[in-house]
């Protein structure tokens, strides 16, 4: 079918395709039928139900996951996110340098 359909096609794009058979009998014979093509979804699992333009299935919107996969450094990125916690007064930090927040007593 290369050259018949549109491979950068939206899912759920019809097309229809003309397939026609020529045989050499004298008379030559022919015949011909369309069918309906139609994009389907490859993200069959309910769990990754999204398919995004790097043809890959999300299990978010796809333009949710770029931005948050643009906020973290872009696909690859393995480092960490750095967390900064305002201390205000609030909480403090214990000798090991961990933050201690008391449980059940937010801030006033």
């Amino acid at each position: 079918l290369a050259g018949c359909l549109n491979v950068s096609a939206d899912v759920d794009s019809t097309f229809e395709v003309e397939f026609v058979v020529f045989d050499s009998n004298v008379p030559p014979g022919n015949a011909s039928v369309i069918r309906t093509v139609t994009i389907t979804s490859p993200c069959t699992d309910p769990a990754t139900p999204h398919f995004c333009d790097d043809r890959t299935c999300s299990s978010v919107d796809c333009d949710v996951r770029d931005s948050l996969t643009a906020l973290a450094g872009g696909p690859g990125d393995t480092n960490p996110p750095n967390l900064t916690f305002a201390t205000d007064g609030l909480n403090v930090l214990d000798s090991s340098g961990a933050l201690v927040v008391d449980f059940g007593e937010p801030p006033a």
